[in-house]
């Protein structure tokens, strides 16, 4: 069943930045359009793609479900795990890279700041007295 609006309007709150990123660019619709000719899918196929490709990527559904999902859309068993490769080594992997490539970059960033002397805060302002 898919999810609601409200579901995934509440699943793209809570994602990471490259998930994001992806999800909003015009990556995934031209992933699932290739994978469209490629397995020669009918355009409702495609879109039952884009769509469980959606909610695996905001964690509403497991990989399990979205193969249920491409089977459900008519999709031939013997086509459902190259699908499924294909989208690994399209989608998920350089996700993963990024998600590790960020990891990378914070760690550096906190142990740049781990040389610098503590800042000390400026003293209090004085009161102004009057003569």
């Amino acid at each position: 069943m898919p999810a609601s609006p409200q579901d995934i309007q509440n699943a793209f709150r809570k994602l990471p930045y490259p998930v994001r990123e992806f999800v909003a660019s015009p990556d995934i619709g031209d992933t699932v359009d290739k994978l469209g000719r490629k397995y020669n899918l009918h355009v409702d196929a495609m879109g039952v793609v884009h769509q469980a490709l959606t909610e695996m990527l905001f964690g509403l559904i497991n990989p399990t479900q979205f193969a249920t999902e491409l089977r459900g859309a008519g999709i031939a068993e013997a086509q459902v795990v190259p699908i499924i490769n294909d989208l690994n080594e399209q989608v998920f992997k350089p996700l993963q890279a990024k998600f590790k490539e960020e990891s990378t970059m914070l760690e550096r960033e906190s142990d740049s700041y781990k040389d610098e002397p503590a800042v000390t805060p400026a003293p209090a302002p004085t009161p102004i007295s009057t003569p």
